[in-house]
């Protein structure tokens, strides 16, 4: 991927974020972005189920994600389900499914993005202690590591 191609990417994945924001008012950033990721998640579990090394992982993010997409909807309105947190993630399959069809670059972007998110879990070990922050820079080994599940998911979840 060239520096303007990732630069474009970056760029389109902001404006998506900054759009979103709009979409979903009064959601802090944490939580527009944890509804996102445990699509993001979603889409990855399913369309890597013969990948044993990282389903589980995919797996587990998905209810890692919701959780914190619950919480801080809790915390911001005083009420927050499971519920709540399946109707996001169904809501923001569509929207890739109806809006992202032939912008594969934002999308794998948003992959890398949520993976990244993910490895901060993981470095904490199975019991997390903390929700890290929402990456900013991203290790080059995170990188091709989920730009290629992007890759191969992407294919397989937009094939009509």
């Amino acid at each position: 991927m060239t520096t303007k191609t990732k630069l474009v990417s970056l760029f389109m994945l902001i404006t998506l974020s900054c759009s979103c924001s709009a979409v979903v008012a009064g959601e802090s950033k944490v939580e527009i972005q944890a509804g996102r990721c445990s699509a993001i998640f979603f889409m990855l579990n399913e369309t890597h189920k013969e990948n044993a090394t990282w389903q589980p992982v995919f797996q587990e993010f998905i209810g890692v994600f919701e959780n914190l997409y619950v919480a801080e909807k809790k915390e911001r309105t005083g009420q927050g389900t499971s519920e709540d947190g399946l109707q996001r993630r169904t809501a923001v399959l569509q929207e890739f499914k109806d809006t992202y069809y032939n912008r594969v670059a934002i999308l794998k972007e948003e992959v890398v993005l949520c993976g990244a998110w993910a490895e901060g879990y993981r470095v904490q070990g199975k019991d997390y202690v903390y929700v890290p922050i929402i990456p900013k820079l991203i290790p080059a080994a995170v990188r091709t590591t989920y730009e290629a599940h992007a890759e191969s998911g992407w294919k397989k979840w937009m094939s009509p």
